[in-house]
């Protein structure tokens, strides 16, 4: 599995100044912890876990540093966390993965029956979204007949991406196999691989219900596919 936790926390104000989100502690635990615990009760052992914290930003100073590492044995760290954020960190953790990989935002709180949904699912390489229609909140997942045909914050749609995601080794192949990744990579670069790995892979989301989170919201599980369409 791999935690991607490298962001420098702009949305929580003051609070993030001093920790990253993932060392955010509720009920006595850091969200870290908790994470670490929930997929180790799902089977996923801390040494099969990758934890991408960042290298820049005012909140990653030595001292959080650190602490996760003594937190974690496995740690990644972005050195350009700043500007090419979770995708770039993406890449780093599975340059040397061959298999199906769960991955995990690092400021999530997440319970144990999606995160078995997801790992069980018949399908290689899923993700999970929900119905969300404040256009203010998330990365925006547009979806005609169970396919994605966008995803990011300026796109129209009612749904959502919610943080975790199975990815299958072809999906994984195709993300490590871009060229921008052989030298420096830049910030039109990654906007630019990431939108063909999305045009090769467009069958994300949609699909059923799986999981209840309230009378107004509906999460799903969908399958992503490696056909073009």
């Amino acid at each position: 599995a791999i935690i991607l936790a490298a962001g420098i926390g702009e949305r929580l104000g003051k609070i993030n100044k001093i920790v990253p989100k993932c060392l955010i502690e509720i009920g006595g635990k850091t969200i870290l912890d908790r994470q670490l615990e929930l997929l180790n009760e799902c089977g996923i052992k801390k040494e099969d876990v990758y934890v991408v914290i960042g290298g820049n930003g005012e909140v990653w100073n030595k001292k959080n540093k650190d602490k996760i590492k003594k937190m974690h044995k496995n740690v990644i760290v972005n050195e350009k966390n700043i500007e090419l954020k979770s995708t770039y960190s993406l890449w780093l953790a599975i340059k040397d993965i061959h298999d199906n990989v769960l991955c995990l935002d690092g400021d999530l709180l997440f319970n144990k029956e999606n995160v078995e949904k997801i790992i069980n699912s018949k399908y290689d390489s899923v993700m999970l979204t929900k119905n969300e229609d404040d256009f203010k909140k998330g990365n925006r997942v547009l979806v005609k007949k169970d396919r994605v045909l966008g995803i990011g914050s300026n796109i129209l749609s009612d749904r959502v991406y919610l943080g975790i995601a199975k990815f299958g080794n072809e999906f994984l192949e195709a993300f490590k196999g871009n060229p921008e990744f052989g030298g420096e990579v830049s910030m039109n670069g990654i906007k630019r691989w990431t939108q063909d790995v999305i045009s090769l892979k467009r069958n994300l989301f949609g699909g059923r219900s799986f999981h209840e989170m309230s009378p107004e919201e509906q999460v799903q599980l969908v399958p992503l596919s490696t056909k073009v369409i």
